[in-house]
């Protein structure tokens, strides 16, 4: 599995793990996220369907699919 441009990422509400620039800590981050009916990248709140916008879109530059479950 490697990092893809962001602009493959699917936007049908699938979660997946972004990497973003950020002002912040050391420059960068991850974060797993899905593209909201509203048309921005999201977090989704844990448990829950809420989605919090917690970077800049236009700094999401890659992303990748989540792995899968364990199964225990």
């Amino acid at each position: 599995m490697t990092w893809q441009p962001i602009e493959t990422a699917p936007q049908d509400g699938t979660e997946i793990l972004v990497y973003y620039k950020t002002q912040y800590a050391n420059g960068k981050g991850c974060s797993v996220v899905s593209f909201s009916r509203y048309g921005y990248w999201c977090v989704t709140a844990v448990g829950g369907h809420d989605c919090e916008q917690d970077f800049d879109d236009k700094d999401v530059k890659f992303w990748m699919p989540l792995l899968a479950a364990p199964d225990n």
